[in-house]
């Protein structure tokens, strides 16, 4: 039968529910490796619970009860928020009673249209730092990887996955670069965090969605990095939520980046929107602007592929 917990969840239905495991660090580590599916996506056994948040809290093995810890496949099922008041927040608490502020977040599916916006500006990090990509990985700078323990967030493809989505959050919700940064670094570790998001300030890129209304237009920037990450945000928007009309102005500026002497910017993508199922439905004649780049979808057959 199942747990009583899971019985709840089922019964409030999409999003009604909140569920907290305590002291996790705790779970032996057979224990923390059954909840490995729970905890990434809900799934109980035969149940798929409905979508519901999920949060777990616990102590640093110095103060835990059995001084234990969390595996490093579990750690990185989480984004870490340390709670460490100092003594003057701790005073103000006890005197004034400790508030808790009423969330503002969106819960609309708004936020998701960022994700096209982020998934460039991550992608064109990557291309730039490739050896950030994972803390396993030897060209992971090892000075970093010694400060991260089996218990502390750190870089892995899931976790710059988790990390993209709270960023197109928080940027939906205008909460602010500080809050990002909380949270970027709790998910991914603060040495990688901290490299992205001096990437990010520096970036000061263009809405792809500017990009995809007025191709021609809207300024590019100058530095070799930012023309990538650009170009790869316009063909995640693209792709993302394609039409025909998109689909369109997106070929229009992969031929204005080519003029202007950004060709190599430009071919990074191509392959990706010549593909045939990256067509949208009704496209009919193909965009003129492909011919600018034919040389390239002749030699990789892309047309050819579904």
């Amino acid at each position: 039968m199942p747990d009583s917990r899971v019985v709840d969840i089922v019964r409030a239905g999409k999003g009604g529910s909140l569920l907290v495991f305590d002291e996790i660090s705790d779970a032996a580590r057979s224990v923390q490796s059954a909840m490995h599916g729970p905890l990434l996506d809900g799934r109980w056994g035969d149940i798929q619970t409905p979508q519901h948040a999920r949060i777990a809290c616990s102590n640093p093995p110095h103060i835990s009860t059995t001084g234990g810890s969390l595996s490093r496949p579990m750690a990185k099922r989480f984004t870490h928020l340390e709670f460490r008041p100092d003594a003057r927040s701790w005073a103000d608490g006890e005197m004034n009673g400790w508030a808790v502020e009423k969330s503002r977040a969106s819960t609309s599916g708004d936020w998701n249209q960022n994700n096209a916006k982020w998934s460039g500006i991550f992608a064109g990090f990557m291309v730039s730092f490739p050896g950030y990509l994972n803390a396993d990985n030897p060209e992971f700078p090892s000075e970093l990887r010694r400060g991260i323990g089996d218990s502390d967030p750190s870089p892995c493809e899931r976790t710059w996955s988790a990390a993209r989505a709270l960023c197109a959050y928080v940027d939906h919700n205008d909460y602010g670069v500080d809050v990002m940064s909380v949270l970027v670094e709790g998910t991914v570790g603060s040495a990688a965090g901290q490299k992205f998001m001096a990437y990010y300030r520096e970036m000061d890129l263009p809405d792809p969605e500017d990009i995809l209304k007025d191709p021609l237009g809207i300024d590019i920037p100058r530095r070799g990095d930012q023309i990538i990450a650009l170009a790869l945000s316009v063909q995640a928007a693209v792709l993302q939520r394609n039409s025909v009309e998109r689909y369109r102005m997106a070929w229009k500026f992969l031929a204005r980046l080519k003029r202007e002497g950004h060709g190599g910017a430009a071919a990074m993508i191509v392959p990706a929107l010549a593909k045939r199922g990256s067509m949208p439905k009704g496209l009919g004649k193909i965009p003129e602007e492909v011919g600018s780049f034919m040389d390239l979808v002749k030699d990789s057959g892309i047309f050819s592929k579904s």
